[in-house]
């Protein structure tokens, strides 16, 4: 997902589908973004799908514990598309 350079930070929109409303997953996905010093936002899709925008470095491993989800979660799918440079957040919140 990323390139070479640690000290660059990525913007990554993810539409992560499954079974992630109702199971504690956007507060799983602040305490992840905590753990790896991502900033941005969590928010429930009316469609049932979780929009998570994050900024970092290390994307990477914040994504493969994402998959993982909480403990009653069931990830589908994750769909991931670059944000513009304009998105910038101090911290990470739960929308």
């Amino acid at each position: 997902m990323e390139g070479s350079n640690p000290e660059e930070e990525y913007r990554k929109e993810l539409i992560v589908t499954g079974r992630v409303q109702g199971v504690g997953f956007r507060y799983f996905t602040q305490r992840l973004a905590g753990q790896y010093h991502i900033r941005g936002r969590v928010k429930n899709l009316f469609n049932g799908d979780v929009r998570v925008r994050v900024i970092g470095n290390n994307l990477e491993a914040f994504l493969s514990e994402l998959r993982k989800g909480p403990a009653f979660a069931e990830i589908w799918d994750i769909g991931i598309k670059e944000l513009s440079r304009t998105f910038d957040y101090e911290d990470f919140q739960i929308e």
